[in-house]
């Protein structure tokens, strides 16, 4: 029985013998410096400065990007949403879009979901009122490693700075300029250059509590300090969703109840426009009341070569998304991300736009 006991022994000890000398070899193998064998992998996650003193480990790899959208109701913000969608195809990741609608408690109970349960790695915030949403996006999203840049509107009260100023900290960027003080002086001192003499001017409008809105009655206060013997008077101003049903019902209305109105801004194109246009064509007005627009879209070049609109200023969604997810890939490979990304061309920048009128709307391509 011992003698047993003994031999099992031995071959037990033999074999431990065999493995330690297979892993050996494997040692060997790697000291001899095979790359195959002793490459470093690939670290999981990248830390990008936010400017907060505490850096995002942002994941490596596939990322989970999240819009979050004011909404996704009109041809602007659908634009962007495809352009957002091609670029996480290419880029390999996923892209979820949260719609507020417009909601702005909707839409930090999407962002506090989305904290919770662990969804995104980086965030796209689109703020549908930046004062509320200003400890959310800038404290709250970065607070859970979530890397975050806000888009074409300004947050924590910058939409009455310029772009360069428009940066938070706990950001990576801030990408935009059209929802700025500094585009729409550049819109209302155009308008009235074009159209001198006694103006009464409605502007048809975003929500109030909206960025654009917010910036655009900075900036007229600006215009009429600068011009304070003015006879450019903005008289009205229409609250709409951005809408072209609601603005041709509510330019109805405002034409109907004040005629002395002598000039309308309508700040986005194609959809509210499209409403003011309608209805002064119903009203028997059309080409005869100026109408000066923002977005600058193929319905816009139309219109101005049809002698239906003044001018218009560029807006441009389908840069903007794209220069969003671009800026989230250069910070994932290690890349310096400025803190303000101006989304309209060098050419042409927030604080010198193109003014696109019947003398240069030939030489112009929209982006929709």
């Amino acid at each position: 029985m011992r003698k047993k006991h003994f031999a099992v022994a031995v071959a037990l000890a033999g074999l431990a013998l065999s493995v330690a000398a297979c892993g050996s070899d494997d040692d060997d193998n790697s000291s001899t410096g095979d790359p195959t064998t002793n490459t470093p992998e690939t670290p999981a996650t990248v830390q990008v400065d936010v400017g907060n003193g505490n850096p995002i480990e942002l994941p490596t790899g596939e990322l989970r990007v999240g819009w979050f959208a004011t909404a996704t109701n009109n041809e602007h913000l659908q634009a962007m949403q495809r352009t957002l969608e091609e670029s996480a195809d290419e880029f390999g990741w996923k892209l979820r879009v949260y719609d507020a609608a417009f909601d702005p408690a909707k839409q930090l109970n999407q962002i506090q979901n989305a904290i919770q349960g662990k969804q995104i790695d980086a965030a796209i915030v689109m703020p549908v009122d930046g004062n509320l949403a200003c400890k959310p996006v800038t404290e709250d999203l970065p607070a859970a490693g979530i890397l975050t840049l806000v888009h074409l509107a300004p947050i924590c009260g910058h939409e009455v700075d310029d772009g360069p100023n428009s940066w938070e900290p706990g950001l990576l960027t801030f990408i935009g300029s059209t929802d700025n003080i500094t585009l729409n002086r550049s819109w209302i001192n155009a308008a009235a250059e074009l159209n001198p003499g006694p103006q009464q001017v409605a502007m048809v409008m975003g929500p109030a509590i909206g960025a654009q809105a917010i910036a655009i009655n900075a900036a007229l206060d600006a215009f009429n300090a600068d011009n304070p013997d003015t006879e450019f008077k903005v008289v009205e101003q229409i609250e709409t969703y951005y809408t072209t049903t609601e603005a041709l019902e509510k330019t109805k209305a405002l034409l109907q109840a004040n005629k002395d109105i002598s000039l309308i801004m309508s700040v986005y194109s194609p959809d509210v426009t499209q409403g003011v246009l309608q209805a002064l064509k119903e009203a028997g007005k059309l080409g005869q009341i100026p109408v000066a627009d923002a977005g600058a879209t193929k319905f816009s070049v139309e219109q101005i070569k049809e002698g239906n609109i003044q001018f218009t200023v560029e807006q441009r969604p389908i840069d903007l998304s794209r220069l969003s997810m671009q800026a989230i890939l250069d910070a994932q490979q290690g890349k310096t991300v400025e803190k303000w990304i101006d989304d309209l061309p060098a050419d042409f920048p927030s604080s010198d736009p193109l003014i696109i009128t019947i003398d240069n709307v030939d030489d112009f391509t929209p982006q929709i």
